[in-house]
């Protein structure tokens, strides 16, 4: 077998670290499970068991072919391919065999694995989806969709299958029985017990493992498009974006090349990026033909001062338009100087930290019928959309909490 070993660059771009390995064109889909990296490629499957540092082509018994997507159950490493289906190992890639029966799709672009249940797709000549419930053994065909773009997990045995468009679908018994869910995106990142996804533009999250979604943002505000791709690492979030690396600092409502105190793409070669992982210690990168990247997570959700201007108050806005039906919108600052949050990334340094957030919806009697924020949020500005579709008309009270900062204001439902 073929051993790699890693190149270091220059300390200008030392956060990023270009491995040198993964020989085989173009990468197309990166797995990790603890320091095990798995690459999938043009020209098979390589491996690292150091966290990238050295990297093996991986030929016990898997043919020269593309490798579209990875997954890792408990106790084996599936591979969909280009003409050959499914092909598994159950000792981490060093043995291969294809594992085929009842799977009519030789060419599978997407696979996911919770437990023992893998699902499978491919083929748009063939627009079925396939389950299996014994890690790959047998597969059983479901009519469920044929626009689904890929499955991912909500919960211990919450699947959602997402379509770019909406809507989609969530099964909370391991895919034997399915319903719709309104929300549509390409991919499904997760930070504590919250949920976050991007479709054709709207950003949505959900804090019930998916079986309600709320619309935060009506695009991707600084990416230069959709955010198809994003893992989390902290409490920032990285994502690709036209095949650019961006970042945000705040829960997907806001994306750019950097953060107020690093350049997220520093010493990466061009905008190519493909495929994306993380482990607790590193982030990795498919950059397409020029291999795979490294960088540690301590480095990106690292506190240092922030630069350029941040709201010195907090500040709650009235709404727009006011009266409203049955959407309006409502802007809101978190101020620098606030008290700050303790935990994830946050810190008090220059202001920089993070603070309570709450944005609460109350009718006159003081009852409260909406939750539009409540989380823990970094200095800034930012909108959000309330949507009074079920409500009667009337008199609202929306309050705001950020730290020790509160303030209300009033808007009108008119139907």
């Amino acid at each position: 077998m073929l051993s790699l070993s890693i190149l270091a660059f220059s300390p200008a771009a030392a956060q990023w670290i270009h491995t040198d390995g993964v020989y085989g064109g173009s990468v197309l889909c990166l797995a990790a499970k603890g320091s095990v990296v798995f690459a999938g490629t043009t020209h098979g499957v390589y491996r690292s068991e150091d966290n990238g540092t050295n990297w093996t082509a991986l030929t016990g018994g898997f043919p020269d072919i593309t490798v579209w997507t990875l997954a890792i159950s408990d106790s084996f490493v599936f591979a969909g391919t280009d003409g050959y289906g499914v092909l598994r190992s159950s000792d981490l890639g060093n043995s291969w065999s294809m594992v085929n029966n009842g799977l009519l799709n030789t060419r599978v672009s997407d696979l996911f694995a919770n437990h023992s249940t893998v699902f499978a797709h491919g083929d748009a000549s063939l627009p079925w989806r396939w389950r299996s419930t014994d890690n790959g053994v047998s597969w059983t065909r479901f009519d469920l969709d044929p626009d689904i773009f890929g499955f991912f997990k909500g919960g211990d045995s919450v699947i959602i299958g997402l379509i770019h468009y909406g809507p989609s679908y969530r099964s909370t018994d391991n895919g034997t029985t399915w319903m719709s869910v309104p929300v549509y995106g390409y991919q499904i990142a997760r930070m504590g017990n919250e949920l976050f996804t991007q479709g054709s533009g709207p950003f949505f999250f959900s804090r019930d493992s998916g079986a309600t979604w709320v619309k935060f943002a009506d695009y991707s505000i600084g990416a230069p498009g959709i955010v198809s791709n994003m893992v989390s690492c902290g409490a920032l979030f990285i994502g690709v974006a036209n095949y650019q690396l961006c970042v945000s600092e705040d829960s997907c409502k806001h994306w750019g090349f950097q953060t107020g105190w690093m350049n997220v793409s520093e010493g990466l070669p061009y905008n190519g990026a493909q495929a994306l992982c993380s482990n607790d210690t590193y982030m990795f990168i498919g950059w397409g033909s020029a291999g795979v990247w490294r960088r540690l997570v301590s480095e990106v959700t690292s506190v240092n001062p922030a630069s350029g201007q941040l709201p010195m108050e907090s500040a709650l806005e009235q709404n727009y338009p006011n009266p409203f039906n049955p959407s309006t919108q409502i802007k809101y600052n978190v101020g620098g100087t606030g008290v700050s949050a303790k935990g994830g990334c946050a810190s008090g340094a220059e202001g920089r930290g993070r603070s309570n957030v709450r944005l609460v919806v109350y009718d006159l009697l003081g009852r409260e019928v909406a939750v539009l924020v409540d989380e823990r949020e970094l200095p800034g500005s930012y909108e959000v959309e309330f949507n009074g579709g079920i409500l009667a008309s009337g008199v609202y009270v929306y309050r705001l909490q950020a730290g020790s900062f509160a303030q209300a204001r009033t808007m009108v439902l008119v139907k």
